[in-house]
């Protein structure tokens, strides 16, 4: 039976229907002929048409089978009950002529009832495949709607869950669904929207504006784009949104809605408006920056202004720049050496350098530019033109060099000299000691001191002169073990004025060790020189302030008049007598050298008799 099935599938169900017909068809002409003489002929016309007529509904039913609403596999299937009614009947024909005094006398029964029979199979065949056929198509059509109403759910999920506004209308414009998002961003809730026009919302200008972006939809190869427009709101007011319109199509594309997704874009257009407000800010510095030259430079480093007096000297109009990236407007090397900061400055970070540019010296700056809120939207080169100021910074370097070699021949040349004086006077004291009286003795110790004060003099001021030249390089220095070495340095004179020096802990800064080292030594002298006629007592204190250090020496001395606070760090300035105090008029001038040298401040809070106390400021060393 299996065998059979797949010569009928392999056949074709309608071929062998319609060569079944066919041969009833000629065996009933067939028969027809060959009774024509001795028989009656509309006995044979009976026959005939008995015969044939079978065949001939064969032949036309299979070829008008296509238009019975049956599925083109269900064919083998109606062919199977055609030629099984044939079967069936050939079957019972059969037993029936085994009969007992039974037989079938006339060949053309046999025909007549199996073609009968044919037929009968076809026709229960035809409503068989009928019905599998619409059973068939009412699975795909299930299968269809539940696949359909999945992929229904999976959108609305994804619908609600996005941040945008969503909304699907037929071809009158009327909404067939909108999201929470659309509805709230627009003030109504979604039984207001569904059902209703949606051309309420917009205006003539929009609604042609949207329907020729659905006109380009229709259009393959037209590729979807978002618009920016705007939607009136429950209130009355327009909403700014950007909207991208699609045409949406049925399962079976018979039908096409219109449908769109809309972004709320009112925070955008008002950061615009910001931003156009600052850039225009930006823009009037830009055009009327003093001595340099100002661009501002957009994410993809286009210049958006440019401008500043320095464009006068140079060849060429700053406006020629505007909306050109600097990598097509400068050299090769010297977009190399801009871009990084360029890039830096987008990202928010300011830096400063130097660059040589045609011959002259210029001093840049990159920096981000942002807005109301804090955000970058922009970066900005300044330069200024530095060339005179090198100029000058370089002869003032070989001056500072030749009045060093000046000062250094100098303070050689005239201390020898001041040594031959005091060593000769004290030479004639000693020789001459039984011949001099009390004056004379006076007056050439007074000749004495004055030389070796000048000698003094003349090396605190090489000191000074060599606090910028002759310094070491910067390194973290612990002041704790400073202030050992000074105690160390100052033993003798702290134990002769009975001195009491105390100190908080001290911290670790960047600096000069040395430097540092007469730095502490010489506030230190100064405090203990300047005591009055009790024991001196100094405390050293420190305390941070941002990236620096405050370091405080305090004394309990006879102080300063406020008055004096500036001029006791002039170089050879004293405040008392010679006779009173020894010094020689350099050392807080010397402090306030090293403490400037530091990046620092040096200062001074004092009232008369209530003592002093000196403060300077020094870089925190990086940990």
């Amino acid at each position: 039976m299996a065998g059979r099935h797949r010569y009928v599938s392999l056949v074709g169900g309608r071929r062998i229907v319609a060569v079944l017909g066919g041969l009833y068809v000629v065996f009933g002409l067939g028969w027809t002929l060959g009774q024509i003489v001795g028989t009656p002929a509309i006995s044979d016309l009976i026959i005939f048409v008995l015969i044939a007529g079978p065949g001939a509904v064969l032949l036309y039913v299979m070829y008008r089978l296509p238009r019975f609403d049956i599925h083109a596999e269900f064919y083998p299937a109606v062919a199977r009950w055609c030629l099984g009614g044939l079967l069936v009947m050939l079957a019972v024909l059969a037993f029936y002529s085994l009969q007992p005094n039974e037989g079938i006398e006339d060949l053309s029964t046999v025909f007549i009832l199996t073609g009968l029979a044919a037929v009968a199979g076809l026709a229960a065949g035809i409503h068989n495949a009928q019905a599998e056929t619409r059973a068939r198509e009412l699975e795909a059509t299930i299968d269809r709607l539940e696949r359909s109403n999945e992929r229904f759910e999976r959108y609305a999920t994804i619908v609600e869950a996005v941040n945008d506004g969503v909304y699907v209308a037929d071809e009158e414009g009327t909404f067939q669904m909108v999201n929470d998002t659309y509805a709230s961003m627009l003030g109504y809730s979604l039984d207001e929207l569904v059902g209703t026009d949606s051309s309420a919302l917009l205006d003539d200008e929009i609604a042609d504006q949207l329907d020729e972006l659905y006109r380009e939809s229709e259009r393959e190869g037209v590729e979807q784009r978002a618009v920016e427009t705007r939607l009136r709101t429950a209130s009355g007011e327009w909403l700014p949104v950007e909207a991208t319109p699609a045409l949406l199509p049925d399962d079976d594309e018979s039908d096409w809605h219109r449908a769109g997704i809309v972004r709320d874009i009112s925070d955008r257009k008002e950061r615009e408006r910001a931003l156009e407000k600052s850039e225009q800010r930006y823009r009037s510095i830009v055009e009327h920056f003093p001595n340099g030259a100002v661009g501002l430079f957009d994410e993809d480093l286009r210049y958006t202004a440019v401008g500043g007096q320095m464009f006068e000297r140079l060849d060429f109009d700053p406006e020629d720049r505007i909306g050109r990236s600097f990598t097509e407007l400068h050299p090769p090397g010297l977009v190399a050496e801009l871009e990084p900061y360029f890039h830096a400055a987008l990202e928010g970070e300011t830096n400063s350098f130097e660059i040589e540019f045609q011959g002259r010296y210029l001093y840049a700056n990159t920096l981000p530019v942002t807005d109301d809120t804090g955000d970058v939207f922009a970066g900005m080169l300044l330069i200024q033109d530095v060339t005179e100021r090198r100029q000058y910074e370089h002869m003032l370097e070989e001056s500072n060099e030749r009045l060093e070699q000046f000062a250094y021949a100098a303070s050689h040349d005239l201390q020898e000299p001041l040594r031959m004086v005091s060593s000769y006077l004290q030479l004639i004291e000693q020789r001459y000691a039984d011949a001099l009286d009390e004056d004379g003795r006076e007056f050439i110790d007074f000749a004495v001191d004055g030389a070796d004060r000048m000698r003094d003099m003349i090396e605190g001021l090489l000191q000074y002169s060599r606090i910028d030249t002759r310094g070491d390089p910067f390194e973290p220095v612990d002041l704790d073990d400073v202030l050992a070495d000074v105690r160390a340095d100052l033993q003798v004179k702290i134990e002769e004025s009975g001195a009491e020096i105390t100190a908080d802990p001290l911290p670790r800064v960047e600096g000069d060790g040395g430097q540092l080292r007469q730095l502490l030594q010489n506030l230190l002298d100064n405090a203990i020189e300047y005591s009055g006629d009790r024991p001196p007592e100094v405390h050293l204190s420190a305390e941070r302030v941002g990236e620096q250090w405050e370091i405080s020496v305090s004394d309990e001395g006879i102080g300063i008049d406020p008055d004096d606070e500036e001029r006791v760090f002039e170089v050879f300035q004293s405040l008392h007598a010679r006779e009173d105090h020894s010094g020689t008029g350099i050392g807080l001038a010397l402090c306030e050298r090293i403490v400037e040298r530091h990046g620092g401040d040096l200062w001074v809070d004092s009232e008369p008799g209530e003592g002093s106390t000196f403060t300077f400021t020094l870089p925190a060393a990086e940990t």
